[in-house]
């Protein structure tokens, strides 16, 4: 079993990845405009495998050339969604360990 990113590459992944491709499925059946809670749901899956990222974006990429057209500005808000939602993580991130940086920093120029 190999371990990539914190996740292990297991049936169980596989699975998380059918759950995403089964839910931009679904969004087919839906009526525009398709609601906030499936859209997010679908982003929250995606940060979750955030690691197979190329897998993500390959199947939505495939939602949205196969989509109706009435569902295009869907697609686009998936793909916004997702953004929003990694870019908020690395924002996070950044300021983390920013903030430990200032202070170390700081605590090695007082000492001079």
């Amino acid at each position: 079993r190999r371990v990539h990113g914190g996740m292990s590459h297991t049936s169980e992944l596989w699975e998380d990845e059918q759950i995403f491709a089964n839910q931009l499925k679904s969004i087919h059946h839906e009526k525009p405009p398709v609601s906030t809670t499936s859209i997010e749901s679908i982003a929250r899956l995606a940060f979750v495998q955030r690691a197979f990222y190329k897998h993500v974006v390959m199947h939505v990429e495939k939602f949205a050339r196969k989509c109706r057209s009435d569902h295009r500005l869907t697609a686009l808000r998936i793909i916004d969604a997702i953004c929003r939602k990694m870019q908020k993580f690395v924002k996070a991130k950044l300021k983390k360990h920013s903030s430990s940086r200032v202070r170390n920093t700081y605590s090695t120029q007082s000492t001079w």
